[in-house]
């Protein structure tokens, strides 16, 4: 059953919503007031009908009394004795007592609290005066209100903003301002320095005109006059370079060097680098694949691998490069289609594989007979098919197809060996 106060809440709002056409509201608020040092001065509790209170709460003596005298007196005198015999002493007692557990963490968070302030120097040119401009010095954000701002000129103090307006900025931070105006020249430094509570050291930006315009077409030509000069050096290191070599002394030839033959394959330098994709599937004794290992190396050093289970790319190094590993390994699985690519891989290397495993543990390889090209090439069919099947496996577990066949009399043995792929594994 409700409290009697709650009951006479109750009647009186609804007594009072029958003199009028209009709504009403029927309110409670309650408030601690602060000193400037943050301790607590008061407690008001006041029970209010359209915004006018009728009944308050005294908490020194803890009880209430009507504080209306109009037209609804004798009605607050009557809810002021109801409300005193019933809870509501209570509940306004705990009210007050939140309210002084609440403040000195409400004042500690605002009124104690230390926010840096941020700061921007913007030149404004003055068209009358030459090389003259106006510095303005935006300092904001800054709590407590407490702020000095200097425009330094040399190490030398020459503006001050003791005398600036401070702004509120409306969310318990202040804002000021203070402009210098100057006349210029090539290598002058200005310098607003901010000094508040919450910086350990001044807060400075510095500012420098630019180049004068003179100075401008002198750079603009020197700049123009060296890129002539780099032109004219490379077209002359181009065409001596261009020239044919002289001969020998004496008219000699040159001393005779190896004989032309295919260029050996270049190594990589100090400073080169190679990015490698490798896989594999193994094969048991039987024939059986026995797994799938897909991995993206850098110089030789594993970077990402590729876990057949879950079918997700994993970081396999754990160096320098494993910030590296985990950001490519995380792209490789979001939204790309490097995992049908890697399963499609692994398809094929299971398909290939046991045909390869036919071609080799299970081939069987006649005996060279007769010293005819006839015989010879059929003698070794197997071996050579064997050879540009294993080519070809590789050429595919590495992301391409492409072969050479040398041997002209084994041609037609591994054109059908690769026709047969190309129908059913690869395509």
């Amino acid at each position: 059953m409700p409290p009697p106060g709650m009951w006479a809440l109750g009647v009186l709002g609804l007594a009072l919503s029958c003199r009028g056409a209009g709504a009403f509201v029927m309110h409670v608020a309650s408030s601690c007031s602060l000193a400037a040092n943050g301790s607590e001065q008061g407690f008001d509790f006041t029970l209010a009908f359209n915004k006018q209170p009728l009944v308050c709460y005294e908490p020194s003596a803890r009880f209430f009394y009507p504080c209306h005298w109009g037209l609804l007196h004798g009605v607050t005198t009557v809810l002021a004795s109801v409300l005193n015999d019933s809870s509501w002493v209570q509940r306004a007692e705990a009210r007050r007592q939140a309210c002084s557990d609440l403040a000195p963490h409400y004042w500690a968070q605002t009124a104690q609290r230390r926010t840096p302030p941020q700061l921007r120097v913007v030149p404004t040119p003055l068209t009358n005066v030459p090389d003259a401009v106006l510095l303005t010095c935006h300092v904001w954000g800054f709590y407590p209100p407490e702020v000095s701002v200097q425009w330094l000129h040399g190490g030398d103090v020459v503006a001050s903003g003791d005398t600036a307006k401070l702004l509120p900025a409306g969310d318990w931070t202040y804002q000021t301002q203070v402009a210098l105006r100057t006349t210029t020249k090539t290598g002058d430094t200005y310098t607003c320095s901010v000094q508040h509570a919450s910086l350990e050291q001044p807060l400075r930006e510095s500012w420098s005109p630019g180049l004068s315009r003179e100075m401008t077409v002198m750079v603009a030509v020197a700049g123009t006059v060296l890129a002539v000069g780099l032109v004219v050096l490379a077209a002359s290191v181009f065409i001596y370079c261009r020239q044919p070599r002289a001969e020998g002394p004496l008219g000699a030839d040159p001393a005779p060097g190896p004989a032309p033959g295919p260029a050996p394959h270049p190594t990589p330098g100090p400073g080169a680098f190679l990015m490698q994709m490798a896989s594999s599937c193994p094969l048991a004794a039987n024939g059986s694949v026995m797994g799938f290992d897909f991995t993206l190396s850098f110089n030789k050093n594993p970077l990402v691998c590729y876990d057949p289970d879950t079918q997700r790319f994993v970081a396999c190094n754990w160096g320098l490069l494993q910030r590296q590993a985990v950001q490519l390994a995380a792209q490789l699985n979001n939204g790309s289609a490097w995992v049908q690519r890697i399963e499609a891989r692994r398809q094929a290397c299971r398909d290939l594989a046991l045909r390869y495993w036919d071609w080799t543990a299970l081939r069987r390889s006649e005996p060279l007979g007769g010293l005819g090209v006839g015989p010879w090439c059929g003698g070794i069919a197997g071996e050579c098919c064997l050879g540009c099947y294993a080519g070809l496996l590789q050429s595919v577990l590495h992301g391409a197809v492409a072969w050479r066949i040398a041997e002209e009399c084994c041609k037609g043995h591994c054109m059908e060996v690769v026709q047969s792929l190309l129908h059913g594994v690869v395509a």
